[in-house]
């Protein structure tokens, strides 16, 4: 009985090392993949500024592969709606598909804002009451053919059912992206 109860913990630790190193080797190929096709270089430089991140990595078992969802980033933060899906077999590329930003310009940004002010939300969204501000990593954002820092928030109405997702500039506070996540339905 010990000598089973002892191989529980082992081979659990042997199921994360596994799924770990595959994801190290996921990361490993898709950048080699990107440096030899030259998705993430740039003509201004950028090129060590530029990465990407794994977002999720799924077995498909109608594919016999692994499917791998990225995000280009700049910096260390997300590009907004940069995103690649990769399909790896035996340690192969398959296929690989992004809508990454080719030609990164950088705006010049005055100064960040940590947090927008509660009255600047209300009126940026025609809200009355405020009831819960949700801040998510900042983005980069692209305006115009330009990428500016941007804060990325849920702002939920206290007078409603509402939750806005919403994209901001970073120094302005000009609203760049608003949805509405509430479906509703009237029949």
């Amino acid at each position: 009985m010990k000598k089973k109860l002892s191989i529980i913990p082992l081979s659990v630790a042997v199921v994360f090392a596994f799924n770990t190193m595959n994801g190290q080797n996921s990361k490993v190929l898709i950048q080699d993949y990107y440096k030899k096709n030259a998705q993430l270089s740039q003509k201004n430089n950028f090129d060590n500024k530029l990465s990407f991140i794994i977002l999720n990595e799924d077995h498909s078992k109608s594919l016999g592969a692994n499917i791998v969802n990225v995000q280009q980033t700049y910096n260390g933060l997300r590009v907004y709606n940069a995103l690649g899906k990769v399909i790896i077999r035996d340690e192969k590329i398959i296929s690989e598909k992004n809508d990454f930003k080719k030609e990164i310009v950088i705006g010049n940004q005055g100064n960040l804002k940590e947090k927008f002010s509660e009255e600047t939300l209300k009126q940026n969204l025609n809200l009355e009451e405020v009831s819960r501000v949700e801040y998510l990593p900042n983005v980069y954002f692209e305006k115009n053919n330009v990428l500016v820092l941007a804060k990325e928030l849920f702002v939920t109405d206290k007078k409603s059912s509402d939750m806005w997702h919403i994209i901001a500039d970073a120094s302005s506070g000009e609203i760049l992206s608003k949805d509405n996540m509430t479906v509703s339905c009237n029949f």
